[in-house]
């Protein structure tokens, strides 16, 4: 199955109130086209990035070591299994915003590359 795609503005019109993210766009779409996407917007964008990586990982660490833990006990009880789906729901959340944090930072380097005429020399992507 192939996950739909979404581009760069799609993501933030979907995440941000209507006119939050049309000023946002507008503002990305004239700064990229003057060549002044900060490079200072960018290392924030890799930042946040990391945080969310990091994030998303122990998030699915603590989740896959719970479900190995569920997966030992024969009786599943209702106080573990709604941990489970909170641990579940909470890794997912991280996850996406990871996910999100990802694509942003590589479209944010892309905006800012395209200025410099050359590619990005981080490796992430």
């Amino acid at each position: 199955m192939k996950l739909p795609t979404e581009t760069f503005f799609e993501r933030i019109r979907n995440r941000l109130k209507p006119e939050e993210a049309n000023r946002v766009i507008r503002t990305l779409k004239k700064a990229a086209g003057q060549h002044r996407i900060d490079y200072m917007a960018v290392k924030e964008a890799s930042e946040l990035l990391d945080r969310a990586r990091r994030a998303a990982r122990l998030s699915i660490q603590d989740y896959r070591q719970w479900e190995a833990h569920e997966a030992v006990i024969s009786a599943l009880q209702p106080t573990r299994a709604e941990t489970g789906r909170q641990l579940r729901e909470q890794a997912r959340v991280k996850a996406s915003l990871y996910l999100d944090a990802m694509r942003n930072y590589r479209d944010l380097v892309r905006l800012a590359c395209e200025y410099y005429g050359g590619h990005s020399n981080d490796n992430r992507h």
